[in-house]
């Protein structure tokens, strides 16, 4: 009953539990409302076992079996999928495994993706590839390799052209090193409060920082690394689960040394109670802190948490992920809280009960101590986590075509998060796999404030909509001029900025971006994006914004390299 949130709380009215959890909700100490519930989940038997999915070769080899049917209609978005899915579910070193790596080989070669093909091949051998299927793989690599040199070069010339775009090459910021020294952070008032140091040109990346967090959304699972984001054909199984797949050894190693080794056994868990990013964002951060900490540590820092926690803390503890205990910062100015805390309490509080059977994690004494700070820092986080939406670029395998993925990841940043929203912004964001690339998008003066947003700025999205968007995600309401109408929407330009845009190339802004092109074209946006910065709603000025971030996308598929079938 308790997946079925309508009639549980009907349940919870009827029999009078939901008075217990109002009381608790009460306190100042997060933790005692999730107490309250694990006990009344407890009581009612809405505890069910939940058996993890074990890895089988039987399993595997139906997965795979369902892949190899969509053959011959060229199906290869499913049937990648499918193998992907056997590759997961197939004991380590197995017949199972070596197959499910011969067949994803195959469709490598069948799109040219010959190096690709070529690495699926050498994990078949090094797997123990059966031998009846040896004459051919080796045949398939032959083949494979007189063309893998021309993939690699073709790569290489293309970036040329890009002129290393992401390079970050900036004098960093002493406490927050990827940061530009540019940038001014401070707390006031235990808000954060980030502004420019200098002048800052528009095109000038301002940081470059890497997720503390991430998280796929279901139908990325069997297509991106579970650890960087990055979109590969080549993922590589967890040893343990049969859930999560990762781009290499030095991922799957990193991911279970912080906090996989422990989310392994309530994996079947997580995807049963966490939909949506938040959840599956916070018990993954909550491991990965703990992993960090000693206990008596993780029970200490959990009693301060957010604006008392900012308040009290060094700019790097609040802004840089690398500080152990950043993750406790998000600021608490969320509104509307008491319904995410009566419905948030339930989903901790069944997570708590599976986290504290995981073998080897909870303390040998001082167990009670150690529950409640697990449930103060959960509740916590799903109240005032500020979640991102990761949209990455991907080049289509069989057409290669470029684009922004169809379903966002997420992802959780310490400073990134911490931006004032604006729905004009002076920044926005790029994202390469799990850093998120932060870019000028207007001439910022010293001491402007230094802004982002959710929507991508060149939406038509109404002001209506957007705040919608923004309540229910960040529980926030958008105060910019736009939303406030102290502006007009239709920015007007001067006499100076119309005789400007009659000498622009109005070609270059409409073009289609390519490789061959692209740096006369972002150059020539970022100065329009500076002469007009105080029009950001004018057509000129979107126009230009709209073509730079094209720009940006070829960037992105360039430096991160991510193909799948779409």
């Amino acid at each position: 009953m308790f997946l079925q949130p309508r009639l549980f709380n009907e349940f919870l009215v009827k029999s009078g539990f939901d008075t217990q959890v109002y009381d608790a909700m009460k306190s100042d100490d997060l933790a005692d409302v999730v107490i309250v519930a694990l006990n009344i989940l407890k009581k009612t038997n809405n505890l069910p076992d939940m058996p993890k999915l074990i890895k089988s070769e039987g399993l595997s080899n139906t997965l795979r079996e369902t892949g190899n049917k969509y053959l011959p209609t060229m199906e290869y978005i499913s049937s990648l999928h499918c193998y992907n899915k056997a590759l997961a579910c197939a004991p380590n070193n197995s017949k199972a495994m070596a197959l499910a790596y011969s067949n994803r080989s195959f469709i490598m070669f069948v799109l040219k993706r010959f190096q690709n093909c070529i690495t699926d091949i050498d994990r078949c051998f090094s797997t123990g590839c059966p031998d009846n299927i040896k004459k051919k793989l080796l045949k398939r690599r032959e083949d494979a390799n007189k063309f893998s040199l021309m993939d690699s070069l073709s790569l290489s010339t293309l970036k040329v052209f890009t002129n290393n775009f992401f390079n970050f090459n900036a004098v960093c910021h002493t406490e927050v090193p990827f940061v530009s020294k540019d940038i001014n952070i401070a707390v006031e008032f235990a808000q954060p409060k980030i502004t420019a140091a200098n002048f800052i040109n528009s095109g000038t990346i301002i940081a470059m920082e890497e997720a503390y967090m991430t998280g796929l959304t279901a139908d990325n699972q069997f297509n991106t690394c579970y650890n960087c984001l990055s979109i590969t054909p080549n993922l590589i199984p967890c040893s343990t689960c049969c859930s999560v797949l990762f781009c290499s050894e030095k991922c799957k190693q990193s991911c279970n040394e912080q906090y996989h080794k422990y989310e392994c056994d309530i994996i079947n868990v997580i995807e049963k109670l966490c939909n949506g990013g938040g959840p599956s964002l916070m018990i993954k951060s909550v491991l990965k802190l703990k992993t960090k900490l000693k206990w008596n540590e993780f029970i200490k820092e959990s009693k301060t948490l957010g604006n008392s926690r900012i308040e009290k803390s060094t700019i790097r503890e609040v802004f840089n992920s690398e500080s152990e205990c950043s993750l406790l910062t998000f600021p608490e100015n969320r509104t509307f809280v008491h319904g995410i805390i009566y419905n948030a309490s339930f989903l901790c509080a069944a997570l708590l009960h599976y986290i504290f059977k995981i073998p080897r994690f909870m303390p040998t004494s001082n167990k009670d101590e150690a529950l409640r700070a697990l449930a103060r820092v959960m509740m916590y986080l799903c109240v005032y986590g500020s979640r991102s939406y990761v949209i990455q670029t991907v080049t289509d395998l069989v057409t290669d075509q470029t684009v922004s993925q169809k379903h966002a990841n997420f992802a959780w940043y310490m400073f990134y998060s911490k931006l004032k929203h604006e729905c004009k912004p002076n920044v926005i964001v790029s994202w390469i796999n799990n850093k998120a690339v932060l870019i000028a998008v207007k001439k910022i003066m010293p001491g402007e404030e230094i802004t982002t947003s959710s929507i991508e700025p060149t939406s038509k999205m109404s002001a209506h909509h957007v705040n919608i968007d923004l309540l229910v995600g960040k529980g926030q309401v958008c105060t910019c001029m736009k939303c406030t109408k102290k502006v007009s929407q239709n920015d007007t330009l001067s006499s100076a900025q119309i005789e400007f845009m009659k000498k622009v190339d109005y070609n270059l802004l409409h073009a289609t971006v390519d490789v061959w092109h692209i740096n006369k074209i972002s150059e020539k946006c970022k100065e329009i994006l500076n002469v007009l910065t105080d029009v950001p709603h004018s057509k000129e000025y979107l126009t230009a914004l709209t073509q730079f971030r094209n720009c940006l996308i070829v960037c992105e598929a360039l430096e991160t390299e991510n193909f799948c079938i779409l």
